[in-house]
């Protein structure tokens, strides 16, 4: 490993014994830079929204790229992503470094293979595929959606690559350069739709996905490369490295897949649900990018690479990360997750309702949010138990509480949806949602003595009430407001609301960012030291 990269890793060592505030601060840069993300992301499909509408276009579309999505998701936030954690964590000295560099190489070559193989088939398998995601479609819909998933499928191998990179540079505490270049990549989404959609209409969506995942490994690729780690491809050979990385890669995956599958088989029940049903439901789950995509993402990988490194020596010290890790991620994710339901109405209106999207389905997607607020939280706590389970090295009991938990909800969607609709659809990835988390945390706590006790119950209660004072703060709505107005005017007062109430009830957390907060100021306004 290089000079530069090396210097990067004392980051590491630093925050094994870090106190709070660092933790915090690595928190807060992983969520600044996740807001512009998400803020890139809510404007594709406000475009999206006002191009096309909730029509048959946009069902093709979704419906299309549900699995690439999924599996993008997978792979970043998943399995390849947190592969080379513990090892470039835990290396110390050049030998063990260049050791877990000869691994990535072999890693590296086998995934561009698997990624070139997964695209020729999925080619091939693309008419089977949309008509088991999507039966509900007629065959003009099912046509187009054929086109859109062959376009998008170049996407997942490019987000494979990515993920590799974007687990050196968190290994190395460099939790901003994967960020900014998943921005960047949405960035050139949003202009590939804007300057191509006159021409190939919503062609140009699926075509901005290959464009966004190129653009995002050049950045990667090239910024390793001037840190002086020159990536090549080497021949993978199944020798104890790449045996080390296969046998838990493989296990977590097929826990994080099965968790992330859940919106799958809702987008596949929905699509027997009439026109605009599948576009409907997927603007209701796009929130949980905001609460598990943003706040949990955020916090779980903050902590992550320390929590690797202690899990190997120290029981305690890695269940003091995963607490951490937890309490980050209640912190931030209840609140916001009751802000969503609070501010719903005002909230869709403001985010799409322009262009082909109205009022009507404005109403119908802030109805599903409510019902998709249990899963919002439960897929936000869902990923630092992951993350830790992998961590521990211990992997086979989280791969099967998340496929029991998707089979159950699979099938709990399956009878509901001729009942009770889109409605019956989103209860039951809540409820499937909810459960697989609580299981996680009830076997982790189990396995990690002292995880959560009688403390944390205490914190999550003071939490929750800090949160019910926000809901009812936020919960005022000016009649005949505009939009921005009632949703600025509910998230200042619901955030002003909880943090007072935090600093009121005496949370950890808040008194050490209070604190933060004050000595920053203390330099301009002497009052406050």
């Amino acid at each position: 490993m290089t000079n530069a990269m090396m210097a990067d890793s004392s980051l590491g060592d630093r925050l094994r014994d870090t106190p709070l505030a660092a933790y915090l601060r690595a928190t807060g840069v992983l969520l600044a830079l996740g807001v512009l993300l998400k803020l890139a992301g809510a404007l594709l499909q406000a475009l999206l929204a006002a191009l096309f509408g909730v029509g048959p276009e946009l069902d093709a579309y979704f419906a299309a790229v549900a699995l690439p999505n999924l599996l993008i998701s997978f792979l970043i936030l998943g399995p390849l992503g947190l592969a080379l954690v513990p090892g470039l964590a835990r290396a110390a000295g050049p030998a063990a470094l260049q050791q877990s560099q000869s691994a990535l190489s072999a890693l590296l070559t086998l995934t561009l293979g698997l990624s070139v193989t997964f695209t020729v088939a999925g080619y091939l398998a693309a008419p089977a595929i949309i008509a088991a995601l999507a039966p509900g479609f007629g065959p003009g819909v099912a046509g187009l959606s054929v086109e859109l998933f062959r376009l998008t499928l170049p996407a997942v191998g490019l987000a494979a690559l990515n993920a590799l990179l974007r687990g050196v540079f968190h290994a190395f505490q460099r939790f901003e350069v994967p960020t900014g270049a998943y921005v960047l990549s949405d960035l050139l989404q949003i202009v590939a739709l804007v300057a191509l959609s006159p021409a190939m209409g919503i062609h140009a969506a699926a075509a901005g996905m290959v464009l966004g995942g190129a653009a995002a490994l050049v950045w990667q690729w090239w910024l390793l490369a001037r840190a002086g780690l020159k990536l090549g491809l080497a021949r993978p050979s199944w020798g104890p490295d790449l045996r080390r990385l296969a046998g838990p890669l493989a296990v977590i995956g097929l826990a994080m897949a099965a968790f992330q599958s859940m919106g799958l088989w809702a987008r596949l029940y929905a699509s027997e649900l009439g026109p605009g049903s599948v576009a409907i439901l997927n603007y209701g789950l796009g929130f949980d990018k905001v609460v598990g995509g943003l706040v949990a993402v955020s916090a779980a990988t903050a902590v992550y690479p320390t929590l690797a490194a202690q899990a190997a020596t120290a029981t305690a010290d890695a269940a003091q990360g995963v607490r951490r890790g937890l309490r980050g991620v209640l912190l931030l994710s209840l609140p916001l997750v009751l802000l969503i339901v609070t501010l719903r109405h005002p909230l869709v209106r403001l985010w799409l309702e322009r262009g082909r999207f109205g009022p009507e389905d404005s109403i119908q997607v802030s109805a599903l949010v409510m019902l998709l607020a249990p899963a919002l939280l439960a897929g936000a706590v869902a990923y630092p138990l992951l993350y830790a389970f992998h961590a521990l090295g211990q992997l086979r009991a989280p791969a099967f509480i998340c496929l029991m938990g998707t089979v159950a909800g699979a099938a709990l969607g399956y009878a509901l949806r001729v009942p009770w609709g889109l409605q019956g659809v989103a209860l039951a990835v809540s409820l499937s949602g909810a459960g697989t988390s609580l299981a996680l945390l009830l076997v982790l706590t189990r396995r990690l003595s002292g995880l959560w006790g009688l403390r944390e119950v205490r914190f999550t209660a003071k939490l929750a009430l800090a949160g019910g004072a926000a809901a009812v703060v936020s919960g005022w709505d000016p009649q005949q407001a505009p939009a921005w107005l009632a949703l600025g005017l509910g998230a200042a007062g619901g955030g002003a609301a909880y943090l007072l109430a935090l600093l009121l009830l005496r949370v950890e957390e808040a008194q050490e960012a209070w604190r933060w907060l004050r000595q920053r100021l203390g330099r301009f306004l002497p009052t406050l030291r």
